[in-house]
């Protein structure tokens, strides 16, 4: 097996931890259950209502094995998941796709605190991340915060309209805009896609990105879709 990366501090401490978290990039987290417990509903069910006290500091840590987690999410996820569960300083999240892992994580784990930070930092970084910002918080269903990120887009390439509806680009003008993939959008379905560029065309004050319609059934025909698109 691949030999493990240890934590940076406080998790790097396993002669007083009494639990693991292992990464998928290969980085090994010391934690304690009595501190996911009381930050977490997912981890207080999980370890139950009474947490088992830390391992002896005096205890060969070589005998010991510890209970390990084995996370999907990457290290630099976990770590600011953690350490806002832990006393001390705030971990500073200034990139669009962090934010949306450690949002993504803290809805999963349960940890509201977190969740609240991860969301408000992403909607903070929108006007330099916007298609990756909606692309994230539209796969996690956050509508609100999705429009945000697309009105924002629109707004930086195309003026807004009086009554405070950005105002829509024209397919032309789509080919040789700002609109750069950007790999979250990999988690999109075809249909949240095509809702995104009708909105892009023609801008309305509600839309649904992420719902499930037969109308949207009706338009697989790539064909179709772009003559509807080049009408706009």
């Amino acid at each position: 097996a691949d030999e493990l990366t240890v934590a940076g501090r406080p998790f790097d401490n396993k002669s007083t931890a009494d639990f693991a978290i292992q990464t998928c990039d290969g980085y090994i987290f010391y934690v304690h259950k009595l501190v996911l417990s009381l930050a977490s509903p997912y981890f207080q069910d999980m370890f139950g209502i009474v947490p088992s006290p830390p391992i002896s500091p005096m205890a060969p840590t070589s005998m010991q094995e510890l209970d390990t987690l084995i996370a999907p999410e990457d290290s630099p996820t976990i770590d600011c998941l953690l350490r806002m569960m832990y006393p001390g300083h705030r971990p500073i999240i200034d990139q669009a796709p962090l934010a949306g892992g450690v949002w993504k994580a803290a809805r999963k784990y349960q940890v509201q605190v977190a969740e609240d930070v991860a969301l408000e930092r992403l909607r903070a970084l929108s006007p330099n991340h916007d298609l990756c910002v909606f692309a994230i918080t539209c796969h996690m269903q956050e509508e609100d915060t999705a429009k945000l990120a697309v009105d924002t887009w629109l707004s930086a390439n195309r003026a807004g309209s009086a009554s405070g509806t950005p105002v829509g680009i024209t397919y032309d003008a789509l080919e040789d805009a700002d609109f750069a993939y950007v790999p979250e959008m990999d988690q999109l379905t075809a249909g949240t896609y095509l809702r995104l560029l009708h909105y892009i065309l023609q801008p309305r004050k509600r839309c649904n990105f992420g719902r499930k319609d037969e109308f949207v059934a009706s338009l697989c025909d790539a064909e179709i879709n772009i003559d509807i698109l080049r009408a706009a």
